[in-house]
């Protein structure tokens, strides 16, 4: 009897689903880590908007009682999104339909299947990251006129100009040692594939000093710091936030010139608000971790990979080239990791420098070097190939060992 109406209540889940969907509300899981919390939820309303022109309403479903940042909540249910706690049983009964729905019946056309898609927005890390019909939408759920007053006032107190600044993440470990003893270890991976993501903070100071002396003022984001800047130069508004004060990190990647930062959650929070990127130290290369935008500038600076055995580095086509060997999440394992035979190579002051400055070059319209698309280095294989962004000039005219085929 318990399975039948285990049945039964999924069907009925499907048709409300599938009812609902055609009337402008979409059902969606609400993340818990702080990445997903901000593109997900942006994604599928852009996925929506891609289809139909216009925006859906949201009923979003926690998937743990973990809210990473609390005011980007309190923002989406400002747009009328309807977040259900994870212990409601509305919230139990949409995460098992969404594990019982096959959403890819053969022969569908491609509308059909981007509709069939939407009825509970279970899409892989693949599709979340790389679909170009979710990059060049305007942002679904941007600050309200009562948050723009808001953030206007926390920029005049940090003494900030919008568009005056850039806003920067050096990533340690300690974010995510402190969600693993909230939420368990979901998202916690293994050591060697964690660190092979950070970014050390003294690598950002030359950029950001270079910038300083351009009138563009550096911010530092992120939850938790290991370490104080201890320069002048830079706003060190990582280390002076209340734990309480989410609502700066919203109004500071949404008047920011661009975002410099490792693929952490913060650049698919910044993406969410359509700010330019610079991602720098970019593991792994070139899976998911790439913007694909066509309207905006994108800088990446992929981290370069060190052959324990062989006493030298890849080259970018052999680094491209892993990724139709395995899937990018068996990274994830330590031994699997080990058994490369690799060591991860963290970008240099110069190389960060070099790409921030043609960034910040691009978006003046003063960009007179080279262009390097990521596509002229990926294959029709390789999930990235879609990507609009380029490959900074000085990390390739530094590397031309790797770029040598």
């Amino acid at each position: 009897m318990k399975v039948f109406l285990l049945q039964l209540a999924t069907l009925i889940c499907f048709s409300i689903a599938k009812f609902l969907l055609r009337r402008g509300i979409i059902f969606i899981a609400y993340g818990d880590a702080f990445g997903h919390q901000a593109w997900n939820t942006e994604h599928h309303a852009r996925k929506y908007y891609s289809i139909f022109d216009r925006f859906p309403k949201i009923i979003a479903f926690q998937r743990s009682v973990n809210i990473p940042n609390k005011a980007l909540l309190a923002h989406h249910r400002s747009h009328g999104v309807w977040v259900i706690h994870s212990s409601n049983v509305f919230s139990r009964l949409f995460y098992y339909a969404r594990a019982k729905w096959i959403k890819r019946p053969q022969h569908e056309t491609s509308l059909s299947k981007d509709i069939n898609d939407l009825i509970f927005c279970h899409y892989s890390m693949d599709e979340l990251h790389l679909d170009p019909k979710t990059e060049d939408i305007k942002v679904a759920f941007p600050l309200t006129h009562l948050e723009q007053r808001q953030a206007t006032r926390l920029l005049i107190s940090e003494h900030l100009e919008q568009y005056k600044y850039f806003c920067f993440h050096d990533r340690t470990d300690t974010y995510k040692n402190l969600q693993e003893k909230i939420i368990g270890s979901k998202y916690r991976n293994s050591e060697h594939y964690e660190q092979a993501r950070n970014t050390a903070l003294e690598t950002i100071f030359s950029a950001a000093e270079l910038m300083h002396k351009k009138g563009i003022q550096a911010v530092r984001l992120g939850a938790a710091p290991e370490q104080t800047v201890g320069v002048d130069f830079i706003n060190d508004y990582s280390s002076s936030r209340s734990s309480r004060d989410d609502f700066a990190d919203l109004a500071l990647i949404n008047y920011c010139k661009f975002f410099v930062g490792p693929n952490s959650g913060i650049w698919l929070f910044t993406r969410s608000f359509n700010r330019p990127i610079c991602l720098v130290n970019v593991f792994p290369w070139p899976w998911i971790n790439l913007p694909a935008s066509r309207d905006r500038h994108n800088v990446i600076v992929p981290k370069k990979l060190w052959h324990t055995s062989e006493k030298r580095f890849l080259t970018i086509k052999e680094m491209t080239n892993m990724e139709t060997r395995f899937h990018w999440k068996r990274l994830y394992d330590s031994s699997f990791f080990k058994s490369l035979s690799i060591e991860v190579v963290e970008n240099t002051s110069e190389e960060i420098c070099g790409a921030v400055t043609e960034l910040n070059d691009r978006i003046d319209g003063e960009w007179n070097g080279p262009d390097y698309l990521v596509a002229d280095f990926l294959t029709k294989d390789n999930i990235g190939h879609c990507s609009n962004a380029y490959i900074s000039e000085f990390f390739v005219r530094e590397n031309k060992d790797i770029f040598t085929y």
